[in-house]
């Protein structure tokens, strides 16, 4: 089971990995089973992929298996000043409501 992620602003992967989230107990994880350029922070505990696109800046997040990456991402949110979306929430996928999102599956399979 995994759960993707997309952030609200671009964060670069220098800043992203710059030494910010070290006061909070992240640091990255190396040695790592997917190939570069992906790259992952670690809480200790909990792992959180982040995916780069091709200038530099943070694509997505993911999470894989049972980890619980809430404190991962929420000090992402505190720390980058912007908000972090699941694939589950509307703004993922570029929809500003439930209902927009709820019209356009509609719109889809009629």
């Amino acid at each position: 089971m995994s759960t993707n992620f997309r952030i609200e602003k671009n964060i670069r992967m220098s800043d992203l990995f710059g030494g910010r989230l070290i006061s909070c107990g992240i640091i990255e994880h190396l040695g790592s089973s997917v190939a570069e350029p992906a790259r992952c922070l670690d809480d200790g505990r909990n792992y959180l992929w982040v995916f780069p696109r091709v200038n530099g800046t943070v694509e997505s997040f993911s999470r894989y298996g049972l980890n619980d990456v809430s404190y991962i991402v929420e000090s992402i949110v505190e720390e980058f000043e912007t908000e972090v979306y699941s694939e589950y929430a509307p703004k993922y996928w570029g929809f500003n409501t439930q209902k927009e999102w709820d019209d356009k599956w509609e719109e889809l399979n009629s």
